[in-house]
């Protein structure tokens, strides 16, 4: 029984790979101890080196616990990763933490990847992924991140990976990535815009006047809505912080949700009152997520906007709006159901009054000024 490294050197010349060869009671396995490191960089060779003997004193330890499980390690190479995932969110018993991780791995990897294409590439890949997902907050990304990266250290635990990849996928770095929302002018755009799913067209319209995230949308029903003082307020749970929330509804959302009564779907109200069950969803006939993507893009662009619209527009563009009408920052961050304002303070670089009204006191001598400025309103 024994465990030796040795080194292998590039045809090139330019990287040595380590490699790690196990044998006992006559079988005999070798792994590759870690990524390639370029021989110009002699710290990365050092580091290559250091893992392949942390590597190694790890295996010499599984060899003297149970050398016929160690050898059987190669048939888990067919393990699906996607379904390892699923089955540590269970075993941990937190599987809501877990989900959106999960879901975003299985778009990924098209729903599946054996543990044998799990390496550190696929790491920085799937990472790149979450940076260019549509609709999805830096918080989310890190997040989805950490759990991806906890996967990754278990699974090079129990030994499904040759070594532990986590250290080498990167943080996603916190940014002012760009942030779409309407302008007033384009949500009377949109307004007009015939939309093939109409139920999908109410819902985004009464979101930009709510800040109701698409997965709250979907889960409202006509018992979340309740009349206050002459007021309709909407009492719920938010599906992603997990918080209660009362929130009062402007008279322009108001009359969505009135749109989205009259194109209701009759099922288990009262003929008679003209009510709604409790239980019956605000929104009905909402399509699935790939098809309402489709149909928000396409309506969007029958519209005439400059970019891609999705559904989380419908949000950033209801904390634009308040933050125009000079609405208190924590009053917007409490209305967006934010867990910090320190998430809310994030688009005052998009929208500052104070901004606008600092250049506006700013003094118009006329002349070539004046007709720049008239251009530039054109």
């Amino acid at each position: 029984m024994g465990v030796n490294i040795y080194r292998r050197e590039s045809k090139d010349g330019e990287r040595v790979q380590f490699y790690i060869d196990v044998y006992a009671s006559g079988q005999r396995r070798r792994v590759a101890a870690g990524l390639p490191a370029r021989l110009s960089n002699k710290a990365d060779v050092k580091r290559a080196e250091r893992d392949a003997h942390i590597k190694a004193r790890q295996f010499e330890e599984e060899l003297r616990t149970d050398a016929a499980a160690f050898f059987n390690k190669k048939d888990r190479d067919k393990t699906d990763f996607v379904q390892y995932c699923r089955d540590l969110s269970k075993a941990r018993g937190n599987p809501g933490a877990w989900s959106g991780m999960v879901n975003r791995l299985s778009e990924f990897t098209g729903g599946s990847v054996k543990m044998s294409g799990v390496n550190a590439l696929f790491g920085q890949r799937f990472r790149r992924f979450l940076i260019d997902a549509e609709a999805v907050g830096n918080t989310t990304r890190n997040n989805n991140l950490a759990t991806f990266k906890a996967a990754l250290r278990e699974a090079a635990k129990e030994g499904y990976c040759s070594f532990d990849i986590a250290d080498r996928v990167e943080n996603i770095k916190k940014d002012d990535s760009k942030r779409d929302f309407l302008t007033v002018e384009q949500v009377r755009r949109l307004d007009a815009t015939d939309c093939r799913y109409p139920a999908v067209k109410v819902a985004f319209l009464f979101a930009c006047f709510a800040g109701f995230r698409v997965s709250d949308v979907r889960a409202l029903t006509f018992g979340n809505i309740q009349k206050i003082d002459g007021r309709l307020h909407v009492d719920y749970k938010q599906k992603k912080t997990k918080k209660h929330e009362l929130l009062p509804l402007s008279e322009q959302a108001a009359r969505y949700l009135h749109k989205a009564a009259e194109l209701h779907v009759f099922e288990g109200g009262n003929d008679d009152s003209g009510e709604f069950d409790a239980a019956v969803k605000v929104f009905a006939g909402f399509p699935s997520e790939s098809v309402m993507r489709s149909v928000l893009a396409e309506w969007g662009q029958t519209a005439g906007l400059p970019f891609k619209l999705h559904f989380h527009v419908s949000r950033h563009t209801f904390i634009t709006l308040a933050l125009t009408a000079g609405v208190p920052m924590k009053v917007i961050s409490t209305l967006a159901g934010h867990s910090s304002i320190a998430t809310t303070e994030i688009y005052s670089h998009l929208i500052n009054p104070a901004k606008i009204a600092g250049v506006d006191a700013l003094p118009v001598i006329g002349g070539a000024a004046a007709e720049i400025g008239e251009g530039g309103q054109n």
